[in-house]
C-alpha cells in the first residue's frame, strides 16, 4: 500500500498522523522526496514516537544535504536513512567524471559544503548541453544552429557517458529514466556509506499492446 502525505513548510510542521496512519496501514517503507528541512521533520517525529523501528526510511538524493543537522532534534534520527543514487558521488575518487568535477570545483574555489548533489547535476548538464550543441554546429554550422537542432542532437543521444562517468545517457529509445542505481546509507555524521556496487535499474516499461 502506498500512502502520500505532504509537509507544510512551517516551524511547527509534523508528520505525526501521516505515521500513525501509516502504521496503521501496514506500510513499512518510507521515502522522502524533500529537501532536508522536510526530511528532518519526519526523522524528528520517527525519533519522538519511538516508531523507527516500524519503516525502512529513505530518500531521494536531495532530501539530505549539509544543513540537515541544523534541524534534527537528535543527530542519532538520520542513522540507517537510506538514499537511492542514478549518478556517481563524490567519494567515488576513481571516477573520471568525479575527479574532473572536484578539479572544477577547487578551481572556482568553492566551498566544500557545495560537494552536493546539485553542483554534480549542474556540471552534468552543462557537459550534457555542451555535447548536443556541438554536436547541432557539426551538423548545420554556428551561424545556423537553432534550438530545434539542439533538441534533435539530444533525442539522438546514445549511451553517452556524461563527464567521462557520471551516468550514462540513451535517449534513442525515448527513454528519458536513470540507467543505473546505487544506494547508500547515512551516519549521524552525515557520511554516505555505499550498499554493494550499485547495478543497472530494470526496464519497467509497460507495452500498451
Amino acid at each position: 500500500m502506498c500512502i502520500r502525505d505532504s509537509i507544510n513548510p512551517t516551524s511547527n510542521a509534523s508528520a505525526t498522523n501521516f505515521l500513525v496512519e501509516s502504521i496503521s496501514a501496514g506500510v513499512t517503507v518510507l521515502y522522502a522526496n524533500t529537501t532536508s528541512s522536510g526530511t528532518a521533520v519526519l526523522l524528528n517525529d520517527l525519533n519522538t514516537l519511538a516508531v523507527s523501528e516500524f519503516f525502512v526510511v529513505g530518500g531521494a538524493a536531495w532530501s539530505i544535504d549539509s544543513s540537515l543537522g541544523t534541524y534534527l532534534l537528535v543527530a542519532e534520527s538520520v542513522d540507517d536513512y537510506l538514499i537511492s543514487l542514478p549518478i556517481a558521488w563524490w567519494s567515488d575518487g576513481d571516477n573520471p567524471a568525479i575527479q574532473l568535477a572536484r578539479a572544477i570545483h577547487a578551481e572556482n574555489l568553492r566551498p566544500e559544503n557545495q560537494l552536493d548533489t546539485g553542483y554534480l547535476l549542474g556540471l552534468g548538464a552543462a557537459d550534457l548541453g555542451r555535447e548536443a550543441l556541438g554536436a547541432a554546429i557539426d551538423r548545420s554550422g554556428s551561424a545556423n544552429v537553432k534550438g530545434e537542432d539542439v533538441l534533435e542532437q539530444l533525442a539522438v543521444l546514445e549511451d553517452y557517458a556524461v563527464m567521462g562517468g557520471l551516468y550514462t545517457l540513451d535517449y534513442t529509445a525515448g527513454n528519458r529514466s536513470p540507467t543505473f542505481l546505487q544506494l547508500w546509507q547515512v551516519s549521524n555524521s552525515l557520511d554516505w556509506v555505499p550498499l554493494g556496487t550499485g547495478g543497472e535499474i530494470p526496464d519497467f516499461t509497460v507495452d500498451d499492446d
